[in-house]
């Protein structure tokens, strides 16, 4: 989707690989290019293990490029972090009750343990579990669980927002619920936000750019804008058709599927 909005990622010819016992490498991405401009909702779709969240850690800064560049031109903001990177599983702390977990996040960050507890709670509001707060992870189902992991990294107030497949394991009642969440916050906070999924349908209701990663060694081999106005309609088969047969494409060219 075209935008006047300013880049904040630019990805020029990124190359990511490991090193193998034997002395040579596994490359998992290669000759990649992405920008990100502020305020986008980019979803990445791909084969099972093509390498997407190995994109993602790179641009949480977890893993360093073997070749090429990331360019951020996110700028650091006081008591924030430039990113942050919600898991499919939420990977909450056991031994920290929910609130705990939150501010857990905050750590580092120059706030006094008043301004940590207010800035959590915030977040808990904004993912309706303010109520939950004095509960253990173990008292929460899977959909609330995550509605805590994606709250822990809202409260830093990143301004971008990585996804990696984090309703992939909900059911589809909850995955539903979660994914108009994302979207309320994502309109209210501005927040550029980079997710990964397998599910064309998911892409196409919440992204304005779905992108194909694919290849051996993966690369980026279709784009699709989608032009349909929000609110949008769940299963929209206009506009998911249109995708499947551009990514369809693209699939056949590179002897893939997801």
């Amino acid at each position: 989707m075209a935008t006047l909005n300013p880049p904040i990622i630019e990805i020029s010819g990124l190359q990511l690989a490991y090193p193998q016992a034997d002395g040579g490498r596994t490359v998992v991405l290669e000759n990649l290019d992405l920008t990100l401009n502020r305020g986008d909702f980019v979803a990445i779709v791909g084969a099972s293990g093509v390498g997407k969240s190995t994109l993602l850690r790179v641009l949480a800064d977890l893993s360093k490029p073997s070749a090429g560049t990331v360019t951020s031109r996110l700028v650091p903001r006081p008591n924030s972090r430039p990113s942050a990177l919600v898991f499919q599983e939420a990977r909450l702390l056991p031994w920290r009750r929910i609130l705990g977990n939150v501010m857990f996040g905050l750590e580092g960050l120059g706030l006094s343990k008043a301004e940590q507890r207010q800035r959590a709670e915030a977040a808990l509001a904004l993912v309706g579990l303010s109520e939950f707060h004095t509960r253990w992870p173990y008292q929460l189902s899977g959909g609330q669980r995550q509605r805590v992991g994606l709250a822990r990294a809202l409260a830093v107030e990143p301004d971008l927002l990585l996804l990696d497949e984090p309703f992939g394991a909900l059911d589809a009642i909850t995955r539903a619920q979660l994914q108009d969440e994302v979207l309320r916050i994502w309109k209210a906070s501005g927040t550029t936000i980079l997710m990964v999924t397998h599910d064309i349908d998911e892409a196409v209701y919440l992204a304005d750019r779905v992108i194909l990663l694919g290849g051996k060694p993966a690369h980026i081999t279709a784009s699709h804008d989608i032009l349909d106005p929000r609110p949008r309609q769940r299963g929209a088969a206009l506009a998911i058709e249109r995708v499947r047969s551009d990514l369809g494409r693209a699939m056949s060219v590179e002897g893939e599927g997801i």
